[in-house]
């Protein structure tokens, strides 16, 4: 549900929009890739690895940036985008990519960040989206689902789009509820791709 409220309503992507997505080959970025790819958007992914980048493209990325072996990644972005950014990023890792999420937007583009995987975006003067006019913002799923007709909306549009294939739900590691510090761990050692769930 937090992936579809990201592309229908924190920004609603169309056919031909240049998106960036960070950490494509996690648990949300993976369903990004798929709902953005049967939206027809050119999705630019960011991961670590090489093997996180495969996953992300065998999962609908267009493109993919190891940001390892690119540095500079939103160089690589503005060079994929004929030097004019995406429409749109979706940023869930926050500390360590707020900055260059800005960058890499185009003129009167939108950054959505929805996550804190590096830690929080620090507080910065709001002078900074002057430079191309971008939009951000906060998302957060439970501010979508607040009605009882909103909440059946997502829900049933994303199981919908399980029982359909649209969506294929990859998960990482099952882990024992005594076992949640470990997958905690995992998590943050950026180790894993898809979903880490806890068995009761």
């Amino acid at each position: 549900m937090t992936a579809l409220s990201l592309i229908k309503e924190a920004y609603p992507v169309q056919k031909g929009d240049k998106v960036l997505v960070h950490a494509a080959a996690g648990g949300m970025g993976l369903l990004l890739c798929q709902l953005l790819k049967d939206v027809g958007a050119y999705l630019i992914g960011t991961a670590s690895t090489q093997e996180k980048c495969n996953l992300a493209m065998a999962n609908g990325a267009t493109v993919m940036v190891n940001y390892k072996d690119n540095e500079n990644w939103v160089e690589k972005v503005k060079e994929l985008t004929d030097g004019k950014g995406v429409d749109v990023v979706y940023d869930s890792v926050g500390k360590t990519t707020w900055e260059g999420s800005l960058e890499a937007v185009k003129r009167k583009g939108k950054v959505v960040y929805w996550g804190a995987a590096s830690g929080p975006v620090p507080p910065f003067n709001i002078s900074v989206l002057a430079k191309n006019n971008a939009s951000i913002m906060r998302s957060t799923l439970m501010n979508y689902i607040v009605t009882r007709d909103e909440l059946e909306y997502y829900a049933n549009l994303a199981l919908n789009s399980v029982k359909d294939g649209k969506l294929k739900i990859k998960v990482h590691k099952v882990y024992d509820l005594k076992d949640a510090a470990k997958a905690h761990d995992d998590l943050e050692g950026r180790g894993t791709t898809g979903k880490l769930l806890l068995r009761c």
